[in-house]
């Protein structure tokens, strides 16, 4: 697959307080994106220990920039696969309290990969964060402006899965 052009600008954090969401992050030699899909169910409480499989739309995710979301979606080949896949094998607490440990699976395009992750319980919300990289799942990191602008092979996956009371 060849390298997609990336309009890559600096985005800040915005928090989504009280809702689930999926956030990927990642750098460029010049400086940082994230874009981020709020279109996440809930989990209800008895879910906590049971989580469950997420099948997100590609075109679900903002970059808070629509030049950069709209690199981000053609980067995902978002027209021919639409739909990125989070499915949870494993979940088993920690002896330290509030802390699981879980095992899941990415699908991304045609390609899966399993990783695994410590969440964490803070009031309603089970988080935590992964390093996956591009090329785990085929994808040549994109370049701009003649390749002086080019994006790591490093992502981070975070994960904020809202607990309904």
């Amino acid at each position: 697959m060849k390298p997609l052009g990336f309009f890559i600008l600096l985005l800040p954090f915005v928090g989504l307080a009280q809702s689930s969401t999926i956030t990927i992050a990642g750098k460029t030699n010049v400086n940082a994106f994230k874009c981020i899909n709020a279109n996440v169910p809930r989990l209800s409480s008895s879910n906590a220990v049971n989580l469950p499989d997420l099948t997100l739309q590609v075109a679900d995710f903002d970059c808070r920039n629509r030049l950069m979301t709209n690199d981000f979606r053609r980067t995902l080949n978002h027209t021919q696969h639409p739909t990125l896949r989070i499915r949870f094998l494993k979940l088993k607490p920690l002896s330290t309290s509030n802390y699981y440990q879980a095992t899941f699976e990415v699908k991304l395009m045609k390609t899966q990969k399993t990783y695994e992750i410590t969440l964490f319980k803070e009031e309603n919300n089970l988080v935590g964060t992964k390093r996956m990289n591009f090329s785990d799942f085929h994808i040549i990191p994109p370049s701009r402006l003649g390749g002086s602008i080019q994006v790591k092979d490093a992502l981070d996956l975070s994960v904020s899965l809202s607990l309904n009371p």
